[in-house]
């Protein structure tokens, strides 16, 4: 197989902590969990909420284990470079999987988990103390009444219903309830969007198509009459900024949800879901380096992913 002759081409040296697939997945909109956009020369550009999508689409065993090789073990990307003060990488990791986990983003949360264990206590990397942006306090604590709604919230999304998860957090004030709320509504949107694509489906097969237009998330208005002005008043995370980005890309205002999604990767570099999204919005190598993106290390994941995505094999493995 390709990871057969991978791992043949490339033994683990003396050492070194052993490296788990770094894969990606797909999940439908109403399983709630995020995942990258389809392939851009392997898949479709049907397209749902950046870590959620419509369509199943699951990256091959084979080209997750190459990333996770080229990114965690590589001849010299990762491990070069002045040391930055901060948090450990293998902190940074860990509060992202928290962080991520509380919000409903599963793949990003899954992704940095299989980093985290994949990368050794002992090694050089798991210890660099490297562009730390991430931390583990949040900014604000919230009250102990929002505190027990957004655990009530949270058990709704985690069951797929999303309206009443959303409607439960209507009065939040903390960024991460606020997230949850819009994401929430987000997804129910699409969730019923998927719902009308499948029954216009079904009457069209029965009759005449009636050249009705695209089905729509019908919650996009209301995200975008309290996103953009959050976003304009500065007050938005980055988890904030991913959301409302893909608004703006349902909304086909493609080049203002790259902005977005930049902001995000600033204020919060482990977000894995809106590097994927960068990636899909941004095909050109020329755009993509136009970007001001952070000078952070997921940056050295994000290179090799944008290469795999475009089938630079070679590319990617130079990354």
């Amino acid at each position: 197989s390709q990871s057969a002759r991978l791992r043949r081409r490339q033994p683990r040296a003396a050492g070194a902590p052993a490296v788990l697939p770094a894969t990606w997945a797909c999940a439908a909109a109403r399983a709630g969990a995020e995942a990258p956009p389809p392939a851009t020369a392997r898949a479709s550009r049907r397209r749902a909420a950046g870590e959620t999508c419509s369509t199943e689409m699951e990256r091959s065993r084979g080209e997750g284990e190459l990333l996770a090789a080229l990114l965690l073990y590589p001849s010299g990307s990762l491990q070069s470079g002045p040391a930055m003060s901060g948090l450990p990488r293998r902190s940074q990791l860990a509060a992202a999987v928290r962080q991520c986990s509380e919000r409903g983003l599963r793949q990003s949360s899954r992704w940095a988990a299989e980093q985290l264990v994949g990368m050794s206590r002992d090694s050089p990397a798991g210890n660099a103390d490297e562009h730390a942006m991430v931390v583990d306090d949040e900014p604000a604590v919230p009250s102990e009444e929002e505190e027990h709604t957004a655990l009530l919230a949270k058990a709704y999304f985690d069951l797929n219903e999303f309206q009443r998860a959303a409607h439960a957090l209507r009065g939040a004030r903390h960024p991460r309830s606020r997230f949850l709320r819009w994401y929430a509504l987000f997804l129910a949107g699409e969730k019923h969007k998927d719902e009308e694509a499948v029954e216009d489906s079904t009457r069209d097969s029965l009759s005449v198509p009636s050249g009705k237009p695209r089905v729509v998330n019908k919650q996009l208005a209301q995200l975008q009459s309290e996103l953009q002005p959050a976003s304009d008043e500065g007050v938005l995370d980055g988890f904030g900024h991913y959301v409302h980005a893909l608004v703006l890309r349902e909304l086909q205002r493609k080049a203002e949800a790259v902005s977005a999604l930049v902001r995000a990767v600033a204020i919060y570099p482990l977000l894995w879901a809106a590097w994927t999204e960068i990636a899909a919005l941004v095909t050109e190598p020329e755009a993509l380096s136009a970007l001001s993106l952070p000078s952070h290390w997921m940056r050295s994941f994000f290179d090799a992913h944008a290469a795999l995505e475009a089938q630079q094999n070679k590319q990617a493995r130079a990354r």
